[in-house]
């Protein structure tokens, strides 16, 4: 059977060489149908998509024994090593022409941790056309995939997506009973999207959590067509569709022990294709932690953390496969509309997440979607996470992260993100009969109101007259003591500002991706730019904000000491309730 696909670069997908193959010596050119080498020259496929993960098949499935099999044009040398931090050893050899296309492996030869990687020297001018990982024995079980797939107003990406994966799955065999659920929270696609593997269902909108819930439910209840495993994705993710097989093969070979295995995929940007943002990731009690974040996937020590058997607390769900039995098992998501969803449900129920090299997404950066209505989703549903998986917490543990982030939105004068967030605290403290009661779409609408209004490049070269968009010089600021001891110039009188400008028009520009306190110090106005989308906006110095979010952060602290504990409890007791298919099929106007 086969295991997964060798890959090569392709346009619309990804085209950073290096995460496909690396040129030795000589020249190989890629073309439609195959990488061309010429006489002599040798190719490396030690690579995020190409290496094969054997301590982690070793791990979680039966497999022992490989092949390398391989499509090709000529005759080449194939040379298969273990590698290690530090440490190569070469494991297999041959010469392959057309009376020999593959090669076998002992995985158990392999370094922990370790993986296996192979290099092709062309022994003549040849074409390598594709390959293969495979092995003898036939899958253990058999997989039925149910993709969900939850969108809002993203009809672009959910159609080429769709094409994308329904042309694949036509044609390979282990996912040749793979269905899509498209669940429309916007309710704008067309119903001419739907055919024998797609089913369109419109939803309210309630948010992510109650996309993906919806789509649980609808791929459980339909269990009894021979459903194994759920699959969930974001709606504007950029991804191999072989990567889906890589998983459905990998979730047939488990042994018996690891039957609930779930599969996450690491996520890497889309303007860095090689820029791995996550893989797999952990909640402390106040916050959540990524595993191999901001790594370089060019890198081959980054390749070897991959390999490293973590025990990833979740995974997010721009690719996550769950067995179907868990809705069953564990119910559904909490009703938080966005942010946390995913993390609280994995903790919940995703006991055994595995993460592979080679399985991975493509998405924008979440700097990039940074907006005043996420911040009262993400302290909200914090909160409530912690009051359920982190009882120990106090009161004075998001307190103290209270002041830092008062602190932090003060400096930046985003004061919109400050109400919101006093909001989210609020709202918690109200506890889960009042969260489970809120009408969750005009809530939504209510919290994108307090949005700063977005701007195009050109609209903001017009309003300010630059010729340019470029970042304040910051090199030159002032002492970051002074910066404290005058609350980043909340302190100083603005008739002194002038003496601490960093450029002569007085507007300060900072980025919206990495924004540094320093370029607010002092400002009257600031443009909060984001080059990667070429959007801004502007935020106004108001320097009653201090003294109005001073007060209101010590009235806070006495409703959190005194109202905490029983609101926390109140979420541990309601869970089930809040969690239940009951509940979410009254949010979903199900009868």
């Amino acid at each position: 059977m086969k295991l997964f696909d060798i890959l090569l670069p392709r346009e619309g997908i990804c085209s950073e060489t290096s995460l496909f193959y690396k040129t030795i010596s000589g020249e190989a050119v890629q073309e439609d149908d195959g990488l061309c080498f010429e006489e002599g020259a040798a190719v490396s496929f030690e690579s995020f998509f190409n290496c094969f993960s054997a301590n982690k098949y070793h791990k979680y499935t039966d497999t022992r024994h490989i092949d390398i099999e391989l499509d090709f044009t000529g005759s080449f040398e194939i040379v298969v090593e273990a590698v290690t931090y530090g440490r190569r050893k070469v494991i297999a050899s041959d010469t392959l022409s057309e009376g020999k296309t593959s090669i076998s492996v002992d995985i158990e030869e392999c370094f922990t941790p370790g993986y296996i990687s192979f290099c092709l020297t062309a022994l003549k001018k040849g074409k390598l056309l594709g390959g293969r990982y495979t092995r003898k024995e036939p899958p253990a079980k058999n997989i039925r995939i149910g993709i969900v797939i939850c969108t809002f107003r993203r009809e672009g990406y959910v159609k080429a997506n769709l094409k994308r994966i329904c042309e694949y799955a036509d044609k390979e065999p282990i996912l040749k009973d793979l269905h899509v659920f498209v669940i429309d929270n916007g309710n704008t696609l067309d119903s001419s999207i739907e055919n024998e593997r797609v089913t369109l269902i419109y939803n309210p909108n309630i948010g992510g959590s109650g996309g993906f819930s919806r789509g649980m439910l609808e791929v459980y209840e339909r269990r009894g067509e021979g459903f194994t495993h759920m699959h969930l994705m974001d709606d504007d993710v950029v991804f191999f569709p072989e990567t889906l097989a890589k998983t459905a093969a990998f979730l047939s070979v488990v042994k018996p022990e690891n039957n609930d295995a779930c599969m996450g995929a690491g996520m890497m940007r889309i303007d860095k294709p090689y820029h791995q943002h996550e893989f797999g990731a952990y909640w402390s009690g106040l916050r959540t932690y990524s595993y191999n974040g901001r790594y370089d996937l060019r890198r081959i020590n980054s390749l070897l953390d991959n390999e490293r058997i973590y025990d990833p607390e979740y995974s997010g769900w721009w690719y996550m496969t769950m067995p179907v039995h868990f809705v069953e098992k564990f119910g559904l998501s909490l009703p938080f509309f966005i942010k946390y969803d995913d993390v609280e449900y994995c903790i919940r129920a995703c006991k055994n997440i595995v993460l592979l090299n080679g399985v991975g997404v493509w998405h924008e950066a979440f700097d990039i979607k940074s907006t005043s209505d996420l911040e009262y989703y993400h302290r909200r549903n914090e909160l409530i996470l912690a009051s359920i998986y982190s009882p120990k917490q106090n009161a004075f543990s998001y307190f103290r992260k209270l002041i830092f982030e008062t602190a932090k939105l003060l400096v930046c004068m985003k004061y919109n993100d400050l109400k919101l967030c006093y909001k989210g605290y609020g709202d918690f403290l109200k506890g889960a009969d009042y969260f489970n009661s809120i009408d969750l779409e005009p809530l939504h609408k209510e919290l994108r109101a307090h949005n700063d209004k977005l701007y195009t490049k050109k609209e903001l070269l017009e309003m300010t007259g630059l010729e340019d968009i470029q970042f304040t010089d910051i090199s030159k600021s002032p002492p970051y003591t002074l910066m404290k001891l005058t609350l980043n110039g909340y302190l100083i009188p603005r008739r002194l500002y002038r003496f601490c400008g960093y450029n002569k028009s007085g507007l300060r520009i900072a980025d919206a991706t990495k924004p540094k306190i320093r370029a607010f110090f002092c400002a009257e106005k600031v443009l909060i730019y984001n080059s990667i989308t070429e959007t801004g906006y502007f935020v106004t110095l108001n320097k009653k904000m201090l003294f109005k979010y001073g007060f209101k952060l010590a009235f806070t602290l006495i409703k959190l000491v005194f109202r905490y504990p029983a609101a926390a409890k109140t979420y541990r007791r309601n869970f089930n309730k809040l969690t239940s298919i009951e509940n979410w099929k009254g949010k979903m106007k199900l009868s």
